[in-house]
């Protein structure tokens, strides 16, 4: 869930692992090994954390999951990302960014791949309802099955 604070929201680990809830699996569909990965900002603070929970309250967090490259293009051969890459290739690993901005009330969605530019998405509050429309986004860039409402 998140709270309303002087018109800002402060995002607590119950409402990252609803949104998880949805788009892990969507993820998973996607049978590239993606693994994901949590950093946050706490109000008033300038610094990202790295962590595995969320103890307390923040006002921005970065989901961040990673795709194995060469399972993600073999996949998706049509990303155009080995030929982004070039001779730069494979990286590390292929990212698909969710951050989520409780100032704003908004998630910033970035991904590798296929040309797509930064998708907005609007939040309100709930983290099973968010975290819907959230990974219904990210289902249909992977072209995986968009999970069902809560």
């Amino acid at each position: 869930m998140l709270y309303r604070r002087s018109m800002q929201f402060e995002l607590n680990q119950t409402w990252v692992e609803a949104v998880c809830a949805f788009c892990d699996p969507v993820f998973a569909s996607a049978d590239v090994e993606f693994v994901r990965q949590m950093q946050f900002r706490r109000s008033g603070s300038t610094v990202f954390e790295g962590a595995r929970e969320l103890s307390g309250l923040a006002q921005e967090v970065a989901l961040l999951w990673e795709a194995e490259p060469q399972k993600f293009a073999t996949q998706y051969p049509d990303c155009g990302l080995v030929e982004s890459y070039g001779e730069s290739w494979p990286p590390p690993c292929i990212d698909f960014w969710a951050y989520i901005d409780g100032s704003t009330g908004r998630a910033r969605l970035r991904v590798e791949g296929w040309g797509v530019d930064e998708i907005q998405v609007s939040l309100v509050g709930e983290g099973a309802h968010d975290g819907l429309g959230i990974a219904r986004q990210f289902a249909l860039i992977l072209r995986v099955p968009v999970p069902p409402s809560p």
